[in-house]
């Protein structure tokens, strides 16, 4: 299993927005049991998915001029300033 970095900025903002949104993190929630999301537009995953698949499975979601960015985190990543829940789940999966 590794742990991952989903990053996304969709930079369509209008009225399909929210919708695209919503699309995206229900994609991601749908794709991964074990998912962390404390920061807006970032993701942690836990996945036995190559990153390249797990990027090609929600480009299909997104619009042609958003942005992803999806890799690999590696051992010795840092975290500072989130609430004890999210600070937990870094702890467990880091």
């Amino acid at each position: 299993m590794a742990l991952l970095l989903i990053g996304y900025d969709l930079n369509r903002e209008g009225p399909n927005y929210s919708a695209n949104n919503k699309r995206l993190r229900d994609k991601i929630s749908e794709m991964f049991g074990t998912r962390w999301n404390s920061l807006d537009s970032t993701w942690l995953v836990v996945t036995d998915m190559e990153p390249l698949d797990v990027a090609n499975a929600l480009w299909a979601v997104m619009d042609g001029n958003d942005e992803l960015l999806v890799a690999p985190i590696a051992p010795g990543s840092a975290y500072a300033g989130f609430n004890e829940k999210s600070a937990a789940w870094l702890e467990k999966h880091l």
